[in-house]
């Protein structure tokens, strides 16, 4: 039920494509771990993250029963899959493209009046910006307000990348290069 967007011409995220990144699991080109595990951990809370080196995400939990956490999988499956597209983006872009698909899965499965947040969710908490911006953007998508076969709209996308900005985790990153350089291709 999640609606394809791109970010440019040549950036588009499909839910379809899902599918082949879990052939990929399957088959050993991306490698999936779950562990509780203190390396990487923020005081104490979940986290996760793609690594296009070694084309593996990594999560730190191990029971994904919320929408939170199942909504951590679809952000850093969307990483994978620009790594498995060889995207040419920058950490703006990615982010950007991450957090309004995992918006839009958090807005198909959480109750009306909730989502996903993060800080205060007050929509101005740093940490917050990023899920206040995206969720926008979700319901904009999902009620067909912006469509799939066109970059989404500037009014929506610059306000996304000063979000991503003002995270403390990209803060004045936004720019740099990702390194999406293809899957290997080599069962692990």
């Amino acid at each position: 039920m999640m609606k394809p967007f791109m970010m440019t011409t040549k950036v588009k995220f499909d839910p379809v494509e899902f599918g082949t990144l879990v052939a990929d699991i399957s088959l050993g080109y991306v490698q999936v771990k779950f562990e509780r595990a203190s390396k990487g951990t923020v005081s104490g809370s979940s986290v996760a993250f793609y690594d296009s080196i070694d084309d593996a995400m990594l999560f730190n939990f191990v029971d994904p029963f919320s929408t939170t956490l199942q909504g951590l999988i679809i952000h850093e499956a969307t990483h994978a899959l620009c790594d498995r597209n060889s995207y040419s983006m920058d950490i703006g872009e990615s982010e950007s493209m991450a957090y309004i698909a995992q918006c839009q899965y958090g807005w198909l499965k959480m109750p009306a009046g909730k989502r996903l947040g993060g800080g205060a969710m007050d929509g101005i908490d740093p940490l917050d910006q990023v899920f206040a911006q995206g969720w926008t953007i979700a319901e904009n998508l999902l009620n067909g307000l912006e469509k799939g076969d066109a970059p989404l709209h500037p009014m929506y996308l610059h306000p996304m990348r000063k979000a991503v900005n003002v995270h403390p985790t990209y803060k004045d990153q936004i720019t740099i290069r990702s390194i999406f350089n293809g899957l290997k291709r080599k069962p692990k």
